[in-house]
């Protein structure tokens, strides 16, 4: 391991400020994944990482002064660079805007940094909205309007927010509301979101819901997508 590695690593840490998946940590340290194994193994006997087991984004800095410290011990061209291989890695995920205007405010870069400032407004509004309706429907005891309103939550969420584990709430919750009320339509959108990715088991069940109501044009779009990623990600086989 080159003796820099670990700082890299380190400062990539410190930068995202975040959870974050080894490969992301990677990209914006600049490393290969054999020197960074190495490097992300000192610093967890170090105790200045954690790892949480089977979380997508297991690694983060054991302590919020530790990643001031990082932070402001570098060099101000080094945190840029850092800030730009982040944005960099984000834009290609499909990050929240949020998260792309934080990295390219840090990295000076004006245009994007814009662009993704006005986007993060937008969807802040939209999730501040969407909440707004969510608890009208509940004041009303609109169970049908309640259940839209969490759906979007889904979308909003996952799509926008980033927020997996609160947007998969929104959804068992919409979903066992829809099912009381036999909202099947809606039963089939929440299925979607809810085994999104499209690989993952279960996916089946709004494939069949989608049959069963013959709505066809909904469910071409989410029987090609599995197919896609069986060559792209390997995976060999898919519920439908």
């Amino acid at each position: 391991m080159r003796g820099g590695d670990h700082a890299e690593l380190l400062l990539a840490a410190a930068v995202l400020g975040r959870t974050s998946a080894f490969e992301r940590l990677c990209q914006v340290a600049d490393l290969s994944e054999t020197e960074a194994l190495e490097a992300l193994e000192a610093l967890l006997d170090g105790r200045l990482l954690t790892e949480r087991r089977s979380d997508r984004r297991p690694y983060t800095l054991a302590h919020d002064y530790i990643r001031e410290v990082v932070y402001s011990e570098s060099r101000e061209a080094r945190r840029r660079v850092f800030h730009r291989r982040a944005l960099l890695a984000l834009e290609a995920a499909e990050a929240p805007a949020a998260e792309c205007a934080f990295h390219a405010l840090a990295a000076l870069l004006d245009e994007p940094a814009f662009r993704y400032s006005v986007a993060a407004g937008h969807e802040a509004y939209a999730a501040y909205a969407t909440q707004e309706a969510l608890v009208l429907a509940r004041e009303l005891g609109d169970k049908a309007a309640e259940a839209r309103s969490l759906w979007g939550l889904i979308i909003v969420e996952v799509t926008a927010m980033g927020d997996n584990d609160l947007g998969m709430s929104y959804g068992r919750q919409a979903l066992t509301l829809a099912r009381e009320l036999g909202l099947k339509e809606l039963v089939g959108h929440i299925l979607n979101g809810l085994c999104w990715p499209p690989h993952i088991p279960g996916r089946g069940s709004s494939h069949r819901r989608w049959r069963t109501l013959r709505n066809w044009a909904i469910l071409a779009p989410p029987l090609a997508i599995p197919w896609v990623n069986i060559f792209i990600n390997g995976y060999g086989s898919i519920c439908i």
